[in-house]
């Protein structure tokens, strides 16, 4: 099955760089609510990698895959479950020491999930404005989610 959501960024490369670029400077703006050990955050060299590189006070690393989100508006999470696409696994496997965050529309909050929380969740088909059949999202309770204000 073909993949709508990357086929719409291949085809719109301004608009997915656009959100790209909202992701990684709010997460770059925003260290110390993701991680408050975060010393430095730079982008990842490869723009084809996990978006952003952290080293942390004890000059260990910790890497940020970075969205934005275009459908939570508001200040509360509008979803009873929380999704992180299969596309995104790549990242948490190679790099055990990863968070992912997505940014609210407004860019007034946050949500955090450790790469390892994420690839112990269960993969579900799931159906989404770019792909009425279906994608494929670790889906998880909000438990598992730390929310943070940003502003």
């Amino acid at each position: 099955m073909k993949n709508k959501f990357k086929e719409y960024y291949q085809n719109n490369p301004d608009i997915g760089m656009k959100h790209d670029k909202i992701a990684r400077d709010v997460c770059k703006n925003n260290a110390g609510k993701i991680n408050p050990n975060i010393k430095e955050i730079s982008d990842h060299p490869d723009k084809y990698d996990i978006d952003l590189i952290a080293t942390l006070q004890n000059g260990d690393i910790q890497y940020i895959e970075a969205e934005y989100s275009l459908s939570w508006k508001s200040h509360k999470f509008p979803y009873g479950m929380f999704n992180v696409p299969s596309r995104k696994e790549k990242f948490f496997v190679k790099y055990p020491n990863s968070l992912y965050v997505m940014v609210n529309y407004n860019r007034t909050m946050i949500a955090i999930v450790e790469g390892d929380v994420i690839l112990q969740q269960p993969l579900v088909e799931f159906p989404n404005r770019f792909n009425t059949s279906g994608e494929y999202f670790y889906r998880m309770i909000l438990d598992n989610v730390r929310f943070e204000e940003l502003i």
